[in-house]
C-alpha cells in the first residue's frame, strides 16, 4: 500500500506506461506542494475567493463587466457526463446536451490545473452552440495526473495509489456566450482511509471505477473510501454546483427566480 510519505508509483503503473511516466513529476512534501504555483491557483479559487474571470484576446484577465440578464436565455451541455447532467437537474436545470470530441491527453510538463483549463475551453470552444456550459475534472496525487482506468490491473494500481493518502480534485468550468468566455477553477482535497485488499477486488468487480479518473466514485461505492474531504463534494463528483451556478447568473444564463423544473420522473 502507498503511503502518504509520497511514494515513487513510477515503479509500478508508471513504469508499464510509458506515458504516465513521462509526465510523472517527483513527489514533494506537503509544505512544498502547497507552496507551489498550481496549489496556490486552486486554492484561491474555492468557494468563498471570487471566481470573476473572463478570456479575452490578449490572454486570461479579470472580468469586469456582467452580461445583461436575459430571462429567456438558454446554454448547451457540451459534455456526455451523466453525473453532470444529474447535477443540474438537482436544481431544476435541463440544458440540451451536445458532447463534443476533444484530445484529452496531458501535455508534457502540464500541470494537473494548466490540463483542466485548457480541456474545459478546449471543449466550449469545440461546441457550434452559441451559448455552451463545458468542464473538466481531473485526478492528480503529487502533481501526477490520474486519469481513468484502463483495465483492471491500471484500476487496481490507481486505487492502491491512492489508499491512506490525500490527493485532490481539481475542475474548470467555461461558459462561453458566443465569442467570449468566462471560467472558474475548483478544488477540492480528498483522503481515503487504507483500503483492504479484499474491498479493492470487491470494488473491482462492481465494474464501477471504469469511467472514472482515479478509478472511483464518490456518489457510489467509492464514497466508502472516503476518510474526509476539503472543499466542494459536487465538485468530486464532477461539476462544482455553486460555483456553475454563480457562473451562470453572472452572465445571465440563468436566474434563481427562474421556474423549478423537476424533470421527468419527478413526484
Amino acid at each position: 500500500m502507498p503511503s502518504d510519505e509520497g511514494g515513487d508509483p513510477e515503479s509500478g503503473a508508471a513504469a508499464a506506461d510509458p506515458a504516465a511516466a513521462r509526465r510523472w513529476r517527483p513527489a514533494e512534501d506537503a509544505g512544498a506542494r502547497r507552496s507551489d504555483p498550481d496549489a496556490v491557483e486552486v486554492a484561491g479559487n474555492r468557494a468563498g475567493s471570487d471566481p470573476r474571470r473572463s478570456e479575452s484576446a490578449s490572454g486570461i484577465e479579470p472580468s469586469t463587466e456582467v452580461a445583461p440578464r436575459q430571462a429567456t436565455a438558454r446554454f448547451t451541455l457540451a459534455s456526455g457526463s451523466p453525473r453532470r447532467r444529474e447535477l443540474l437537474a438537482r436544481v431544476g436545470i435541463h440544458p440540451p446536451v451536445a458532447p463534443v470530441e476533444v484530445d484529452e491527453t496531458p501535455l508534457d510538463h502540464e500541470t494537473p490545473v494548466e490540463c483542466v483549463l485548457r480541456l474545459a475551453r478546449a471543449k466550449a470552444n469545440a461546441s457550434p452552440a452559441p451559448v455552451a456550459l463545458a468542464a473538466d475534472t481531473v485526478v492528480a496525487l503529487d502533481g501526477h495526473i490520474l486519469g481513468k482506468p484502463r483495465d483492471r490491473d491500471h484500476a487496481d494500481q490507481l486505487l492502491r495509489w491512492l489508499s491512506g493518502r490525500t490527493h485532490r480534485v481539481h475542475s474548470a468550468v467555461v461558459l462561453r456566450v458566443e465569442d467570449r468566455s468566462s471560467w472558474d477553477l475548483v478544488t477540492t482535497d480528498v483522503r481515503f482511509r487504507v483500503l483492504l485488499e479484499a474491498e479493492i477486488a470487491h470494488y473491482l468487480d462492481s465494474g464501477e471505477p471504469w469511467d472514472k479518473a482515479g478509478a472511483y466514485g464518490i456518489q457510489g461505492l467509492g464514497g466508502a473510501f472516503v476518510e474526509c474531504i476539503d472543499g466542494s463534494y459536487t465538485n468530486v463528483v464532477g461539476l462544482p454546483l455553486s460555483q456553475t451556478l454563480r457562473l451562470l447568473r453572472r452572465e445571465g444564463v440563468w436566474s434563481p427566480e427562474d421556474p423549478f423544473d423537476p424533470g421527468e420522473g419527478a413526484s
